[in-house]
């Protein structure tokens, strides 16, 4: 049973296509300013898929988005939810 949820979850990381895999636990918090944190921790949780809750990220280049953006859905695909990655300027 474990070899098969492993399985499928590598299947939807794959077919996210994401640019690479990155994930929340190696993101440099140094880039966010502490108020921001909680917010991190709270989409960590994944409640907004569940709520069909949009999230932007804005910021300038070299803060961290799209590797917030690449973890955010990884740990969706984990969680069983289909992921599609994509990015603003296509």
């Amino acid at each position: 049973m474990a070899d098969r949820e492993s399985k499928g979850t590598t299947m939807q990381t794959r077919t996210a296509r994401f640019p690479q895999v990155k994930t929340l636990e190696y993101f440099n918090l140094d880039h966010l300013p502490s108020r921001r944190r909680d917010v991190l921790t709270h989409l960590a949780t994944g409640t907004f898929v569940t709520k069909a809750d949009n999230v932007i990220l804005l910021g300038p280049p070299g803060m961290g988005k799209t590797h917030l953006a690449i973890g955010l859905g990884v740990k969706a695909a984990h969680a069983g939810h289909s992921v599609l990655f994509d990015t603003a300027n296509n």
